[in-house]
């Protein structure tokens, strides 16, 4: 093995699973980046075989560059949103002279006011996933379900910055911190007041996505023209004919993210406007049928290679929606202090609920995510003895 000279990546297949995993779970290398990145269980067609090339060191360079450059593209993007989410208003078109016919159609208005700015926005974050893959891709990742498991997080961050925190919420954050200048003794009261009336623009944002985004999910126009065009334009050989007339994968690193942002839109307002609760129930309940259709008929599953890793992941946004109600719950109950007792009750209340989230956090932490990326030995030891056992759940309690 000394004699032979060292490679960016290697593939080493086990006689027996135990093994594999023993293997991914041990420090192979004392030096710096050397075989310190190790998948278990890959499957060949999710490979990137043009990263296996990429060196240890340039990777993780490539790493460093892209994620500045993700931050970079926040805050970029938290410029464009916010100018484009402005210039969109109906009070800003109206100064132009090309929309001076604005003035007085009330009608005109209130699609302005109502629809456009959403629909801007929508449209700004429909790009972001391609910038991302393509980001992730140049960083050196290796297969393509921990490219999509990356975009998980970056993805949902990324939308809770600039759709929720920035552009719906920034008007009442603007108007919170303008006003405590002058009064700053009532910075919870003015909480209490700016926050509900953040809910229109995000009760237009939802419906949106509800109706837009269901309609594009089951009309499917762009992969059914490819599916007609591709193989008669660009498939050259029966293998490529094949390929280009497989069902299409499901894109749930790019869905996944904005599901969880309408449930964090809806679980943050459902105590400051439960009528947010309705819509958000209507954009649910439509991708819920139209999913249960396009899972069994359209979409190919074949290729997912994630082993369920993006379940937890999943929770993990959930989690963040739940803190950040639990904190608007909060500030609402301290806002009511001078209500007596009965405040002092509530805000003990809404810290206890805070305190209950964050014990049941650190226990799923150290229960379930350790044995969440590897098989634990003593499992994988089991399984090869009863294989059996690989179709039930351990239980981690016992």
């Amino acid at each position: 093995m000394d004699s032979m000279e060292r490679q960016s990546s290697a593939l080493v297949m086990f006689n027996q699973q135990v093994g594999a995993h023993m293997a991914a779970q041990t420090v192979l290398d004392y030096r710096p980046f050397s075989m310190g990145q190790v998948t278990a269980g890959v499957n060949p067609d999710d490979i990137i075989w043009s990263n296996l090339e990429i060196s240890p060191w340039s990777r993780r360079i490539r790493g460093y560059v892209t994620f500045a450059i993700t931050v970079g593209l926040t805050l970029l993007w938290t410029i464009i949103a916010a100018a484009l989410s402005s210039l969109v208003q109906v009070k800003s078109l109206a100064n132009f002279e090309a929309f001076k016919w604005l003035r007085g159609n009330s009608v005109v208005l209130g699609i302005f006011s109502g629809v456009v700015p959403s629909l801007v926005l929508a449209l700004l974050m429909s790009v972001l996933p391609y910038i991302l893959r393509l980001l992730l891709y140049i960083e050196g990742t290796t297969t393509r379900s921990q490219i999509k498991l990356r975009m998980l997080h970056r993805l949902f961050f990324f939308q809770t910055w600039n759709v929720y925190l920035v552009t719906i919420f920034s008007s009442s954050i603007f108007q919170i911190a303008v006003k405590s200048v002058s009064e700053p003794g009532k910075i919870v009261e003015l909480i209490q007041t700016q926050v509900p009336q953040s809910a229109t623009n995000i009760l237009t944002y939802v419906l949106l996505l509800a109706f837009i985004g269901a309609a594009k999910e089951i009309v499917q126009g762009v992969p059914l023209a490819l599916r007609y065009l591709v193989p008669k334009l660009f498939a050259k050989t029966p293998r490529m004919m094949l390929k280009a007339e497989q069902p299409q994968d499901f894109k749930w690193e790019a869905a996944i993210p904005t599901h969880s942002l309408i449930f964090l839109m809806g679980f943050s307002y459902s105590f400051i406007a439960p009528i947010v609760n309705w819509f958000v129930m209507v954009y649910f309940g439509l991708f819920y049928l139209i999913y249960r259709y396009q899972f069994l008929y359209v979409y190919n599953d074949s290729t997912w290679a994630t082993g369920g890793l993006s379940f937890p992941k999943s929770i993990k946004q959930i989690l963040v929606g739940i803190y950040i109600s639990e904190v608007y719950l909060l500030l609402m109950m301290v806002a009511k202090l001078h209500a007596g007792v009965n405040a002092i009750m509530r805000i003990v209340v809404a810290a206890g609920l805070i305190a209950v989230t964050v014990g049941a956090h650190l226990y799923i932490n150290e229960v379930y995510m350790p044995a969440i990326n590897h098989l634990p030995v003593k499992r994988a030891a089991d399984v090869e003895r009863t294989p059996a056992l690989a179709r039930e759940f351990p239980d981690v309690l016992d």
